[in-house]
């Protein structure tokens, strides 16, 4: 009960948040990163509650951080390691944002397009917008308990990523041209809300991906540049409302696409659906 507690919580201080239109008195953080010392970085991101953009920089090997907050609500910590070749963006509230609804918050990170990235991002609650493309980004973890989420992938990744993970348990969540994330694995979780995916793009051969939603609305978009298996799974498929495109063929437990045999590419997904509808489109 106390985990359920917590999470209606997180929900009514993003209905709170609406807008981020606090009343405070706002600090300003700014600050460029030369990465010139090495070829890959980890990036790490914990916010508790704010509205977090992230964007491809046009400054070579450079990470721009711009943060704008109340100063007697959060408190921003930047730790900046390059021996280690790590950066670590901090904002945290030191008052009870659930008393504190009414504040803001703003987080913008720019990330460049030459340094490889192993990005993890924590956000407690917020609007994250994020567009990646063009970012050589080698792994991203995001993890949102509570709010709106937008990624998009609008230039392809220009290194192949190993893994992508994303987990936002109440809210709606967008992901556009995941295609061009050139993921070869790819873990989506979506507790309470709606889940767009869209898997338009640059593929990488054989990529694997599993799409789940507890409750809520589940759309799909499949790529027509590849052959697509897939499976749906999950202990409430049988009570999910399906709408799956007529491309689609069932043979034994999976789905094919009619040109599966014929696509030089494959791309082998999972869906588990949760007590909602499911469309899928191609």
């Amino acid at each position: 009960m106390r985990g359920k507690a917590g999470l209606l919580s997180l929900v009514f201080l993003v209905i709170g948040l609406d807008a981020f239109a606090g009343n405070g008195d706002l600090k300003q953080y700014r600050e460029t990163f030369d990465l010139a010392g090495s070829d890959k970085y980890e990036i790490f991101i914990d916010v508790d509650a704010a509205e977090v953009s992230v964007a491809k920089y046009a400054g070579i090997k450079q990470v721009s951080v711009f943060m704008e907050y109340e100063d007697e609500i959060f408190r921003e910590r930047v730790r900046f390691q390059p021996e280690k070749g790590r950066l670590k963006i901090i904002l945290k509230s030191h008052k009870s944002i659930f008393k504190n609804k009414d504040t803001h918050a703003r987080v913008e990170i720019l990330l460049p397009s030459d340094v490889n990235l192993f990005v993890d991002a924590r956000i407690k609650a917020g609007e994250i917008n994020m567009d990646l493309g063009g970012i050589s980004m080698k792994e991203l973890t995001l993890r949102n308990w509570a709010g709106e989420t937008s990624i998009t992938f609008d230039e392809p990744n220009p290194v192949i990523m190993d893994f992508l993970d994303i987990n936002v348990k109440v809210g709606e969540m967008s992901v556009e041209n995941l295609g061009n994330a050139r993921a070869k694995e790819i873990d989506i979780n979506s507790g309470i809300g709606e889940l767009i995916v869209d898997f338009s793009g640059d593929l990488v051969d054989g990529t694997r991906a599993k799409l789940d939603l507890d409750i809520g609305e589940v759309s799909i978009t499949m790529p027509d540049n590849a052959g697509v298996k897939m499976k749906i799974g999950g202990f409430f498929k049988f009570l999910s409302a399906k709408d799956i495109d007529p491309d689609f063929y069932r043979r034994g437990a999976y789905y094919y696409s009619d040109d599966f045999e014929s696509q030089k590419k494959k791309i082998y997904v999972k869906v588990t659906p949760g007590l909602g509808e499911l469309s899928i489109t191609r």
